[in-house]
């Protein structure tokens, strides 16, 4: 369960309170939880948040684990909104944040008192794909980070990434075998603009920020991503140069997949190939809103869908 409550600061000090307003929230978990663990998850949360207004973190980043009570551990998270009217957006953004990072990691908040039984709703059996389970942890693998998150099995990430979607079990096991897992450290960058392509990289723990040069070389900031993001699979199969840089905000654990294990596992699948070539040319036409420019859609992704796959042959080294 979570409780929010909102302090109004009227005439804010713009020193001493430039964020304006505080929002406070408060939330239980399992006391059978470590307590320094959930912190630390949603800390995490916090940090992966873009506020409403156009900044690029939040001001406040405040957690802390309060009480124990009938209800589980307490916890208190606060964060800062700059105009009132942004409030309830604001507070959106932040629980949706908080409740992505607790699901990745198997956790639920408390629905009610300890003591008392909830049935559970029929209609989570459609997300049964979305949550965590049992068999999807392995404690034996994790780091030195937050296990809630470092124990999710290779097989559990990979199955969530977009282009491995058509693998089957046979073939995500193989898969999740062969990739590495690195720890980088908070400030370290992860690959920067313009470097040699070639590997894909899941985030197992951690907070990144994406961030690109513009044509004034200006620094313009493109996202966060959090557990479970993918980010580089277009290097991955074609070789293109990384079209931003990536730089770890958080200690950060990565998992890396790279072209060899692509070219050793796959080799000359079509259907695979095939797969991939259909994601990477629906994301262009997103990114292109190709269908606003008087071009037949239909044309442009049959045309991308064949230069994508000829660049990933080219680049793998297949024929």
């Amino acid at each position: 369960m979570a409780k929010s409550t909102l302090q109004n600061w009227s005439r804010p000090d713009k020193e001493m309170m430039s964020e304006g307003f505080h929002i406070f929230n408060t939330m239980h978990f399992h006391p059978k939880h470590d307590p320094k663990y959930i912190s630390t998850l949603l800390q995490n949360a916090l940090s992966k948040v873009t506020p409403i207004d156009g900044r690029q973190a939040l001001d406040l980043q405040w957690v802390k684990f309060v009480d124990v009570d009938e209800f589980g551990l307490k916890f208190a998270v606060a964060f800062d909104c700059t105009k009132r009217l942004l409030k309830s957006s604001q507070q959106n953004l932040v629980l949706t944040e908080i409740h992505q990072a607790l699901s990745h990691a198997g956790i639920s908040m408390s629905v009610g008192r300890l003591t008392s039984h909830l049935d559970q709703d029929v209609g989570l059996n459609a997300l049964s794909d979305v949550f965590r389970q049992p068999t999807d942890f392995d404690p034996d693998i994790k780091d030195k980070l937050n296990p809630y998150n470092e124990t999710v099995r290779n097989k559990a990430l990979l199955r969530k990434v977009p282009i491995f979607t058509s693998l089957d079990e046979k073939e995500l096991l193989s898969l999740a075998k062969d990739c590495s897992r690195k720890s980088i450290k908070a400030s370290s960058m992860v690959c920067e603009e313009g470097s040699e392509g070639g590997s894909l990289f899941i985030l197992v723990d951690g907070v990144v920020s994406v961030d690109k040069v513009g044509a004034n070389s200006e620094g313009i900031h493109i996202a966060k991503l959090g557990v479970g993001d993918v980010f580089g699979e277009m290097s991955l199969m074609t070789g293109e140069p990384r079209s931003a840089s990536v730089k770890a905000l958080t200690n950060t654990v990565v998992l890396e997949i790279d072209k060899e294990i692509i070219r050793t596992l796959f080799g000359n699948n079509k259907d695979f190939y095939d797969n991939i070539a259909h994601v990477f040319a629906k994301r262009k036409l997103a990114m292109e809103d190709i269908e606003k420019s008087g071009v037949n859609p239909n044309e442009q992704m049959a045309d991308m869908v064949t230069k994508f796959k000829k660049a990933m042959i080219n680049f793998l080294g297949l024929k």
